[in-house]
Protein backbone atom coordinates (compact mmCIF):
# COMPACT_ATOMS: atom_id res chain seq x y z
CA UNK A 1 0.00 0.00 0.00
CA UNK A 2 3.03 2.70 0.92
CA UNK A 3 4.62 1.50 -2.50
CA UNK A 4 1.09 2.55 -4.20
CA UNK A 5 0.98 5.55 -2.44
CA UNK A 6 4.71 6.50 -3.16
CA UNK A 7 4.52 6.21 -6.61
CA UNK A 8 1.17 7.49 -7.71
CA UNK A 9 2.56 10.60 -5.46
CA UNK A 10 5.59 10.70 -7.72
CA UNK A 11 3.15 10.60 -10.68
CA UNK A 12 2.51 14.54 -9.46
CA UNK A 13 5.87 15.58 -8.10
CA UNK A 14 5.55 15.06 -4.44
CA UNK A 15 8.86 12.91 -3.15
CA UNK A 16 7.09 10.50 -0.41
CA UNK A 17 9.17 9.32 2.12
CA UNK A 18 6.77 6.50 4.13
CA UNK A 19 10.12 4.66 5.25
CA UNK A 20 10.65 7.60 7.57
CA UNK A 21 7.28 8.71 8.20
CA UNK A 22 6.35 8.83 12.18
CA UNK A 23 3.00 7.20 13.02
CA UNK A 24 1.42 10.23 15.16
CA UNK A 25 -1.59 10.98 16.51
CA UNK A 26 -2.90 14.08 14.24
CA UNK A 27 -5.24 15.63 16.81
CA UNK A 28 -3.42 18.64 17.71
CA UNK A 29 -2.11 19.58 13.91
CA UNK A 30 -6.22 19.58 13.29
CA UNK A 31 -6.71 22.04 16.01
CA UNK A 32 -3.62 24.06 14.41
CA UNK A 33 -4.91 23.67 11.29
CA UNK A 34 -8.97 25.30 12.68
CA UNK A 35 -6.13 28.10 14.15
CA UNK A 36 -5.10 28.74 10.71
CA UNK A 37 -8.12 29.37 8.99
CA UNK A 38 -8.96 32.05 10.97
CA UNK A 39 -6.33 33.36 9.28
CA UNK A 40 -7.20 31.46 6.06
CA UNK A 41 -4.18 29.77 6.04
CA UNK A 42 -5.92 26.33 6.68
CA UNK A 43 -4.76 25.50 3.21
CA UNK A 44 -0.95 25.98 3.64
CA UNK A 45 -0.93 24.76 7.15
CA UNK A 46 -2.63 21.41 5.93
CA UNK A 47 -0.02 21.14 2.99
CA UNK A 48 2.91 21.88 4.79
CA UNK A 49 2.05 19.31 8.11
CA UNK A 50 1.74 16.73 5.45
CA UNK A 51 4.86 17.50 3.55
CA UNK A 52 6.54 17.14 6.77
CA UNK A 53 5.57 13.77 7.77
CA UNK A 54 5.53 12.11 4.33
CA UNK A 55 8.13 13.83 2.83
CA UNK A 56 10.53 15.11 5.62
CA UNK A 57 9.69 11.99 8.27
CA UNK A 58 8.60 15.14 11.08
CA UNK A 59 6.57 14.20 13.94
CA UNK A 60 3.74 15.53 13.53
CA UNK A 61 2.45 14.88 17.17
CA UNK A 62 5.13 17.35 18.63
CA UNK A 63 4.72 20.33 20.01
CA UNK A 64 8.17 21.84 18.72
CA UNK A 65 7.67 20.60 15.13
CA UNK A 66 4.33 21.84 15.08
CA UNK A 67 5.07 25.22 16.66
CA UNK A 68 7.98 25.01 13.43
CA UNK A 69 5.53 24.41 10.73
CA UNK A 70 3.40 27.11 11.74
CA UNK A 71 5.79 29.97 11.43
CA UNK A 72 6.54 28.85 7.80
CA UNK A 73 2.98 29.63 7.31
CA UNK A 74 2.76 33.03 8.49
CA UNK A 75 0.66 32.22 11.88
CA UNK A 76 1.98 34.52 14.72
CA UNK A 77 4.26 32.13 17.30
CA UNK A 78 2.38 33.70 20.12
CA UNK A 79 -1.08 32.77 18.63
CA UNK A 80 0.44 29.63 18.49
CA UNK A 81 2.04 29.08 22.04
CA UNK A 82 -1.40 30.00 23.31
CA UNK A 83 -3.02 27.08 21.48
CA UNK A 84 -1.13 24.58 22.74
CA UNK A 85 -1.79 25.63 26.34
CA UNK A 86 -5.58 25.97 25.95
CA UNK A 87 -8.33 23.63 24.75
CA UNK A 88 -8.38 26.21 21.91
CA UNK A 89 -10.47 24.01 18.92
CA UNK A 90 -10.74 20.88 20.59
CA UNK A 91 -14.50 20.53 20.09
CA UNK A 92 -14.10 21.65 16.17
CA UNK A 93 -11.77 18.98 15.66
CA UNK A 94 -13.85 16.62 17.82
CA UNK A 95 -16.95 17.96 15.83
CA UNK A 96 -15.16 17.10 12.52
CA UNK A 97 -14.46 13.58 13.54
CA UNK A 98 -18.02 13.42 14.37
CA UNK A 99 -18.95 14.44 10.91
CA UNK A 100 -16.56 11.91 9.36
CA UNK A 101 -18.19 9.06 11.48
CA UNK A 102 -21.41 10.23 10.28
CA UNK A 103 -20.20 9.81 6.79
CA UNK A 104 -19.01 6.25 7.03
CA UNK A 105 -15.55 8.04 7.11
CA UNK A 106 -12.89 5.33 8.72
CA UNK A 107 -9.62 6.07 7.06
CA UNK A 108 -7.61 8.75 5.51
CA UNK A 109 -7.46 9.93 2.74
CA UNK A 110 -10.90 10.32 1.99
CA UNK A 111 -12.75 12.46 -0.30
CA UNK A 112 -16.21 13.87 0.19
CA UNK A 113 -17.89 15.85 -2.86
CA UNK A 114 -21.16 17.75 -1.88
CA UNK A 115 -21.40 15.28 0.96
CA UNK A 116 -23.20 13.05 -1.05
CA UNK A 117 -20.05 11.65 -3.32
CA UNK A 118 -16.66 10.07 -2.05
CA UNK A 119 -13.37 8.48 -3.27
CA UNK A 120 -11.62 6.09 -0.58
CA UNK A 121 -7.85 5.66 -0.49
CA UNK A 122 -5.31 6.86 -2.31
CA UNK A 123 -6.92 7.39 -5.80
CA UNK A 124 -5.06 8.30 -9.38
CA UNK A 125 -5.54 11.88 -10.65
CA UNK A 126 -7.85 9.85 -13.41
CA UNK A 127 -10.31 9.08 -10.72
CA UNK A 128 -10.97 12.37 -9.29
CA UNK A 129 -11.05 13.61 -13.05
CA UNK A 130 -14.18 10.88 -13.62
CA UNK A 131 -16.27 12.23 -10.90
CA UNK A 132 -15.50 15.37 -11.38
CA UNK A 133 -16.78 15.13 -15.19
CA UNK A 134 -20.18 12.93 -13.89
CA UNK A 135 -20.68 15.14 -11.34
Amino acid sequence: MNNNLTQMAAKTGLEFDMEHAIPANSFNAHRLIHLAKTQNLQDQMKERLLSAKFVEGRDINDPVVLKAESVKVGLEEEKVNRLFDSEDFAKDVRADEDKAAQLGISGVPFFVFNEKYALSGAQPVEAFTELLSQL
